[in-house]
């Protein structure tokens, strides 16, 4: 299930026209923030045109400019909201686990469903060898490991 714009994105980036593909790699640089300014900033920013840019709003899903910006702010508000508050959420029905922990829970599980048995002793005797370093490296986009 797609959740977020960026991963909508990526889903679609090699469908994309040249034009589209520069307004979504502009979008993704510098997320969500040029998607929250007009139409012709956007298209400034991207180097295309503002047609362009609404092509590529509605390849992605959205009637309208605003649709997409009202699901940026969306997003925002939900990255925004504090860590304190959503321990606070009161649990799910028929469970004990917050939401914030059943979707942390649902991410591991995810993670490893993409790994092999034979990844997962790779990664294991890595990371309990004591002679390397292991680094984890976050950016604008960093999912749960």
């Amino acid at each position: 299930m797609i959740s977020s714009i960026a991963e909508l994105i990526a889903d679609r980036l090699g469908t994309m026209p040249a034009g589209e593909r520069r307004a979504a790699q502009t979008l993704i640089a510098n997320y969500p923030m040029i998607g929250l300014k007009t139409v012709a900033e956007f298209s400034a920013a991207a180097g295309v045109s503002s047609p362009t840019i609404l092509r590529f709003v509605a390849r992605l899903g959205f009637q309208n400019y605003p649709e997409f910006q009202s699901s940026l702010q969306d997003e925002l508000a939900a990255q925004l909201q504090s860590p304190a508050t959503r321990t606070l959420n009161p649990p799910s029905p028929g469970g004990t686990a917050s939401p914030m922990l059943e979707a942390t829970l649902d991410n591991m599980r995810e993670t490893f469903r993409h790994l092999s048995d034979r990844q997962l002793a790779d990664i294991a005797a890595r990371l309990a060898d004591r002679r390397g370093k292991t680094f984890l490296i976050g950016g604008r986009f960093t999912v749960p490991l």
